[in-house]
């Protein structure tokens, strides 16, 4: 896993693994993330953690376009985004209706909301998917919910906080609109759960963000609605979720530096302390976290 992002006394490029096959045993550190950003993404594709945008606040104030890839223990450029820009919320890895999966990202910030959606090509690099999104939005959350449906997710643009969710498939139909969230939610997390401890159907689960409490949203796939899950162990204002590969699903917050698992959406279900993070100075939502399925290995 890698974390990598903003730390307390202020932006940083440090960045941080944890094995959690070995735990607590450590790893020989990873290169520094070769720009001092904020409002980064990233996602692994291609065996390899692919990390994009952010900010650069000092000396001036700098949209970043920039893609770099960790491969043999070095950070190396790869395309450029067709803009730039930050606080995207997250990747998607997107299954167009050709089967092929791409890293997908929608909206964003650079100077106000975006509603841009582009998608990445290992050949041909970035390119503006046909469909946008219908709002601008930044500080929102953005994930796949099955195999082949990506979810936008609340936001901010600024004057507003959003409960909004949209769905987008690659049959031509663009973003439609689904059920709202409970609560409208901005840095918050989402990802793909089990629906139960022995259930092959998946849901989408989101929780956390700025001013939000314990409640975990579920959206049950049958009907179509969002439900309840099993409460946080405290509130979170800025949170990230990735998929612990078995089914579940990881929390990383920044501002306690646990890694946090619950391995199922459904009423047994329940939160535990898995790991705590390295870097220690590494914090807020700014960050990245990545979950890599090269099992026990601690080199990319």
């Amino acid at each position: 896993m890698i974390v990598a992002g903003y730390s307390s006394a202020g932006q940083t490029n440090a960045v941080g693994f944890v094995n959690l096959e070995t735990y607590p045993s450590t790893c020989q550190p990873l290169p520094a993330y070769p720009l001092t950003v904020d409002g980064l993404s990233g996602i692994f594709f291609d065996g390899s953690p692919l990390v994009c945008g952010g900010q650069t606040n000092s000396p001036s104030l700098i949209y970043n376009d920039i893609c770099f890839k960790l491969k043999y223990g070095s950070w190396v450029s790869d395309f450029r985004l067709l803009k730039g820009i930050s606080h995207f919320g997250g990747m998607a890895m997107f299954q167009l209706a050709s089967g092929d999966k791409y890293p997908l990202i929608a909206g964003g910030w650079d100077g106000s909301s975006q509603t841009t959606t582009q998608i990445y090509n290992s050949s041909t690099g970035w390119k503006q998917f046909p469909k946008s999104l219908p709002y601008g939005v930044f500080g929102h959350c953005t994930c796949m919910i099955n195999s082949t449906t990506a979810m936008v997710s609340g936001g901010t643009n600024s004057a507003t906080t959003f409960n909004t969710v949209y769905f987008l498939t690659d049959n031509g139909r663009g973003w439609i609109v689904g059920p709202p969230l409970m609560l409208v939610r901005q840095r918050h997390g989402c990802n793909m759960i089990a629906s139960d401890q022995n259930s092959d159907l998946v849901s989408a689960i989101v929780t956390g963000g700025f001013n939000t409490d314990l409640s975990v949203e579920i959206l049950d796939p049958g009907s179509n609605s969002w439900r309840h899950g099993p409460n946080l162990p405290r509130s979170f204002s800025f949170v990230t979720l990735v998929s612990d590969l078995k089914g579940g699903v990881l929390l990383y917050n920044s501002d306690t530096k646990n890694i946090f698992r619950l391995r199922h959406a459904g009423l047994t279900g329940s939160w535990e302390i898995l790991a705590q993070t390295t870097p220690q100075t590494i914090r807020w939502t700014n960050s990245i976290f990545l979950v890599s399925d090269q099992v026990g290995n601690c080199t990319f």
